[in-house]
């Protein structure tokens, strides 16, 4: 069971290069969690301790951060040597 645990586990999937966690910061204070898939999907989009965004929150960082993932991710694959 622990060996399952193991492989779903979120530093698993983003060791693997299966998912991107990233912190999404407003100067110095963390704002929202985002975390996006190879493909540059935006699989989910939280604020500070998982807590949901507001509205107007979550379209301002979808917007600012959906334009880079897909070269950002691109580099990553290309680096690692990972398919598409």
């Amino acid at each position: 069971m622990d060996a399952l645990v193991d492989r779903l586990s979120y530093g698993a999937v983003a060791v693997d290069h299966r998912s991107y966690p990233l912190g999404v910061y407003r100067g110095s204070e963390l704002i929202a969690n985002a975390e996006l898939l190879p493909n540059g999907t935006l699989r989910q989009l939280l604020g500070r301790f998982k807590q949901p965004l507001e509205a107007s929150m979550d379209e301002a960082v979808s917007e600012a951060i959906l334009p880079k993932a897909l070269p950002a991710l691109s580099r990553d694959r290309d680096a690692h040597g990972l398919a598409a």
